[in-house]
């Protein structure tokens, strides 16, 4: 196996790895494996999760929002829910963001509808 390391202005460094040597990824050949499988589903499962769960805070404060009836103490309640479900939902966005450039970093494709991969 021949990697190659190409640096614009500089040529190309050549390495000649023994067979076994792994270069990427999480397999021993460099593909995701069954490990990096189960991680990559993991964590597009949760990040769908995070997401799913954000909206539902977001829908379900609006409707108590509409629910309070004038109610101070409810509205702010259902104002809060709705609050927070944004900003959970900007906190999942930026570290979907933050998954997928550390899996670009490390040469693994974590998150697979990356827009980067």
């Amino acid at each position: 196996m021949k990697i190659a390391l190409n640096i614009p202005g500089y040529g190309s460094i050549d390495s000649n790895l023994p067979t076994g040597v792994p270069h990427g990824g999480f397999g021993p050949t460099g593909e995701p494996g069954v490990l990096g499988n189960i991680i990559v589903t993991f964590l597009v499962l949760l990040v769908f999760t995070a997401v799913f769960f954000a909206l539902w805070q977001v829908l379900s404060g609006g409707i108590s929002v509409i629910m309070s009836r004038g109610n101070k103490e409810n509205f702010y309640k259902a104002w809060q829910k709705v609050l927070f479900g944004f900003l959970g939902l900007a906190v999942v966005f930026f570290v979907f963001f933050i998954i997928g450039i550390l899996g670009r970093f490390l040469g693994v494709d974590l998150i697979p509808f990356f827009p980067w991969s």
